[in-house]
């Protein structure tokens, strides 16, 4: 959420912006109404902007360095919270609001799939851009066991999470595992799977002439 404020005096303009979280921003709003600040609004709820006049520019310098301070231990202990790598491979925050690129049913473990992907990876799929992936591309997959549905019972749910699996398209840095780096975290504590990515290609090998993806992206309507 950004916040802009302006802290200058006649005909400065001193246009100071803090990106953090919620709580910060909360408390940055208090400080600068008691300042004298005036809101401006923003075109979203997400903006806010603020006029301030001259002379308590110093005071709100100090209010936005010591928020901007917080803000960075709070982000700090985000990301201390993320899963370790899995073959050297960061987690990759924020997959979870990646758009779907097919489902998948396997019945020899009777586990449903998800398949996700970044930007680069669901704009690939939609273009049928996908022998090869392009580079930066990140395919997602979720799995869960499956369920019956109580109050359906010809139809399956997802249950368990068993875990989340992602290939990473890099040609020129995994040479070494055709083109893919390849990373799995298990189970609701997303524990990281480092028994080394030869397991994953192994599996993958029948699939080597479609760029080791078994995956055929679902259609989707093309609608602008």
């Amino acid at each position: 959420m950004p916040l802009f404020v302006n802290a200058g005096s006649g005909q400065r303009t001193e246009w100071l912006t803090l990106r953090g979280f919620a709580p910060s921003l909360n408390r940055m709003h208090s400080e600068i109404t008691a300042l004298g600040g005036k809101d401006l609004g923003g075109q979203d709820t997400n903006v806010s902007f603020y006029q301030i006049a001259g002379g308590k520019s110093m005071k709100l310098n100090t209010i936005l360095v010591a928020l901007f301070l917080v803000s960075t231990v709070l982000i700090s202990n985000a990301s201390e919270k993320l899963p370790g790598p899995s073959h050297g491979i960061s987690y990759p925050s924020g997959w979870q609001d990646w758009a779907s690129i097919s489902v998948s049913h396997r019945t020899d473990n009777n586990t449903l799939r998800m398949i996700l992907g970044n930007a680069i990876a669901v704009k690939a799929a939609r273009s049928g851009q996908t022998n090869p992936w392009p580079d930066g591309a990140i395919l997602g997959k979720v799995v869960w066991k499956e369920k019956q549905l109580e109050n359906w019972k010809a139809a399956i749910s997802p249950e368990q999470l068993v875990h989340v699996e992602f290939m990473f398209k890099d040609s020129e840095k995994y040479t070494s595992t055709y083109g893919w780096g390849w990373a799995r975290w298990v189970g609701d504590k997303q524990e990281p799977f480092n028994n080394g990515p030869e397991v994953c290609t192994a599996c993958h090998t029948p699939v080597k002439d479609r760029d080791w993806v078994f995956t055929d992206p679902a259609p989707f309507p093309a609608i602008d």
